[in-house]
């Protein structure tokens, strides 16, 4: 059987009976997203667990490269990024940023958008090389999309660039 139909796939050819796995998935996203509104530090640490059930749970309902699970793995990345865990946050930046780029390409604005957030949490690190090495795709996809305006509409770049590279000598 070819895998294409009501369903399935259009990439892999995977059946998902999307009726059954509407509910579950549902609650699950509404369980991630509660992260979002949350204001206290300490209730962040707390919904952070319950959220990575969550995506576990979403992930094995929704399609691996399903957009759901990308923004469901940002957001666990921002919540991390709040309470300080930032080793964490960047698994789950890179864990949206590569299903992003099976949806998208490599070198789609959104990977771009994605990956300013990515180096930020570099930056935190101390991950000087890896930053410098985004901050370059960085420019390429801004350039691609703005072109001369790049710097313009992103001043902000050649801070980060000069950031990155501040203590490497």
């Amino acid at each position: 059987m070819s895998g294409i139909g009501p369903e399935h796939c259009l990439s892999c050819g995977s059946y998902r009976d999307l009726g059954f796995l509407r509910r579950p998935s549902e609650s699950a996203i509404m369980d991630i997203k509660k992260l979002k509104g949350c204001a206290s530090l300490e209730a962040i640490r707390i919904l952070v667990l319950d959220s990575l059930r969550s995506l576990g749970h979403l992930r094995s309902l929704r399609h691996a490269y399903s957009k759901v699970v990308a923004q469901a793995e940002d957001t666990i990345a921002e919540a991390f990024v709040r309470v300080g865990e930032f080793k964490r946050a960047m698994l789950h930046c890179k864990e949206s940023i590569e299903i992003i780029e099976k949806l998208y390409g490599t070198n789609h604005i959104v990977i771009g958008h994605e990956l300013l957030k990515l180096v930020s949490i570099q930056l935190s690190l101390g991950d000087r090389s890896s930053a410098v090495c985004d901050i370059e795709r960085l420019g390429t996809i801004f350039s691609l999309y703005y072109g001369s305006h790049a710097t313009i509409i992103f001043p902000y770049l050649g801070d980060l660039k000069r950031e990155a590279g501040s203590s490497e000598a």
